[in-house]
């Protein structure tokens, strides 16, 4: 009996620092009762009965300072009536109920007084979600007569009310007193309980404000996990399926956690109870480590905790296959219900920690993106500990058993953060890559400059040759031949070809270099050359410019001279067309060239020749672009230049 005494609160910020190494350490019963013992102590006095006026509208009436507790073994439950009063104990706080691991059942009474002259309605919720089983007395002159049944080994159809935490309806006649015994299971789990009456209409409310709440939390996780989903089938990156199932597994944790699962999904089977609140937790914090592993790309090579995490990772998609094969094969020895549940907290404390862990690691690395992690996981362990404390009666939250909690709202928060975090990494990554691309592309138009450069340079070598050197020595071969004594008709042949070749160098020297190149502008030089061609071939050729001319620099023109060169000489020995038009259209910001002619067309089997890369380089050295529509009438091509190219 004196060990009974141990357990009332003398400091309620005691009760926080038990609470939080209680969840964390666990060394039997014996030890628990006297870890608890030291916390607590035992308050004998008189119960006091809860008047019916005293639980009004759109109010919450605690009831723990209004309840007696007694301790008895499972199988000394018909004694109850016959305990001592020196037996019963009252437990200090105003909303929470928790002694510690126990395997006796915990009794409470509580009486209720209708002084009014009508029948009041009103219920009892125990703010809890893992008592297996309770069962309501009402005490009559002699004995207890059973009321209600409600906990995770009955069926929904069988629980008095259908609340997601255990509720009893109550009717006290007017002008009575009402005795109430409460025998409550834990089934070897944590004792806390937050027991409550209030009005049967402020519970319908309360019902519809729960539900509610819980519809648009789980409707902000689904659609994020929808939107991810989308994502994936346009990106095709692995870490948008891992985000949809994680908001799919975050749902499923506010569902189990709550009963909501038992209560609409499988009321029926409340074996499955117990199996859906744990692998909804373990697989949750599995998909957590994997998106944590893709979002902020850590490996073996970067990172010390990468083995661990991966380890934990796998231990825990394979903890809810253990717990089906426990269900499935019946085990819940004596004990079991403890170890399972301290085994499971190990797992997903050292989970998180290590998460936190990867995350500031990451943050060391001066990885921006793990801020975001870290965030997201650092609100869902806040909404934990506050709940904590709300538990501990510090504060006067309604919301631990009328939702939205901290938990729920932590977990909605986290699922947000991390969905703003991986559109953060895209953009990152996509602002990386398009910087890259610019880069490369940078440096490509500069290699490719000067490799233009370089054959410029060449070409103009080559015309200076041609002009100087071979025109020279065709004029020399001519001015010889006149020594030699030929007949008039062979003089005139040999001339004949002298001349055609010397005009045929002196062209292919201009087109390489046109001599005038340097004093002259190049729509003067272009309208020069198309003269020309329109003297001596057979298609006939417009050139005209419109608009304000705007000036290039020479090395510019040089390659805009090159780009038309090529179009035309396609156009002279592969269109056959009959005429071809060459606009220069001057905008405020580019300048636009249309080459257009009423040829045979560009064949799609064609492929394209040195000619055609030739001017794409050009065109990448100059910032411009090129658009090719070729057809059975003839082909047009626009060519789009900006000015500030340079």
């Amino acid at each position: 009996m004196i060990e009974l005494r141990w357990i009332v609160c003398i400091k309620k910020n005691i009760e926080i620092i038990m609470l939080f190494f209680r969840k964390i350490f666990f060394t039997g019963r014996r030890t628990a009762l006297l870890v608890t013992g030291f916390f607590f102590n035992v308050i004998a006095c008189a119960q006091q009965s809860v008047n019916t006026q005293n639980i009004k509208d759109n109010q919450l009436f605690y009831l723990l300072p209004h309840a007696m507790f007694l301790l008895k073994a499972p199988s000394d439950t018909t004694n109850v009536l016959n305990a001592g009063e020196q037996e019963w104990f009252k437990v200090s706080g105003n909303m929470a109920f928790n002694i510690g691991y126990v395997d006796k059942d915990i009794w409470m009474r509580f009486s209720v007084d209708n002084t009014s002259d009508s029948a009041r309605d009103i219920a009892l919720v125990l703010g809890s979600h893992r008592l297996n089983e309770v069962f309501l007395f009402e005490k009559d002159s002699i004995n207890l007569e059973k009321k209600g049944v409600a906990g995770l080994k009955y069926p929904v159809r069988k629980q008095q009310y259908p609340f997601f935490v255990i509720t009893f309806p109550l009717h006290i006649a007017a002008r009575t007193s009402s005795h109430y015994y409460i025998k409550m299971d834990r089934n070897g789990i944590s004792s806390l309980c937050i027991p409550i009456l209030l009005d049967m209409k402020e519970l319908k409310y309360q019902e519809q404000r729960t539900y509610t709440s819980y519809g648009i939390l789980m409707g902000i996780i689904f659609l994020s996990g929808i939107f991810n989903l989308f994502l994936f089938f346009v990106l095709k990156e692995k870490i948008h399926v891992y985000y949809f199932l994680y908001s799919i597994c975050a749902i499923w944790i506010m569902l189990s956690i709550n009963r909501l699962d038992f209560q609409f999904l499988f009321p029926d089977h409340p074996s499955l109870s117990s199996v859906s609140r744990y692998s909804s937790v373990f697989i949750f914090t599995g998909f957590l480590f994997l998106i944590m592993q893709t979002f902020l790309g850590q490996s073996k090579s970067n990172s010390r905790f990468f083995v661990v995490c991966r380890w934990l990772r796998n231990i825990c998609f394979i903890c809810p296959v253990m717990e089906i094969l426990r269900v499935a094969l019946h085990v819940n020895w004596v004990g079991f219900s403890q170890v399972h549940f301290i085994v499971y907290e190990w797992i997903i404390s050292i989970s998180l920690l290590m998460v936190m862990l990867s995350c500031i690691e990451k943050i060391l690395q001066k990885i921006r993106l793990a801020w975001f992690y870290l965030l997201a996981v650092s609100v869902t362990i806040a909404g934990g500990m506050l709940s904590i404390i709300a538990v501990s009666g510090l504060v006067d939250w309604s919301s631990l058993l009328m939702p939205p909690s901290t938990v729920e709202i932590g977990l909605t928060l986290e699922a947000v953060i991390i969905c703003f975090g991986i559109l953060y990494r895209y953009n990152f990554y996509k602002r990386e890559k398009d910087a890259l691309i610019f880069q490369l592309q940078e440096e490509k138009i500069k290699a490719a400059g000067a490799i233009i450069t370089t054959q410029e340079q060449e070409q103009k070598r080559i015309a200076a040759d041609l002009h100087d050197e071979l025109g020279g020595n065709l004029a020399a071969i001519k001015m010889t031949l006149q020594s030699f004594h030929l007949s008039s008709k062979q003089e005139e042949t040999m001339n004949y070809l002298i001349d055609k070749a010397s005009n045929s160098t002196r062209h292919i020297a201009h087109d390489l270099m046109p001599p005038e190149f340097e004093n002259t502008s190049l729509l003067e030089l272009l309208d020069k050359f198309y003269l020309r061609l329109n003297t001596e071939g057979k298609i006939r050729f417009y050139f005209h410019s419109t608009g304000a001319v705007h000036p290039f620099n020479k090395q510019e023109e040089l390659m805009i001279y090159r780009i038309i060169l090529e179009f035309t000489n396609n156009i002279i020995k592969h269109s056959k067309a009959t005429k071809a038009t060459v606009q220069f259209i001057y905008y405020d910001d580019q300048l636009e060239i249309m080459v257009e002619d009423n040829g045979t067309g560009i064949s799609k089997d064609t492929p394209g020749g040195i000619g055609l890369k030739t001017v794409q380089s050009r065109l990448d050295y100059l910032h411009g672009s090129m658009n090719i529509d070729s057809g059975v009438k003839g082909t047009t091509i626009i060519i789009q230049i900006p000015y500030n190219s340079a």
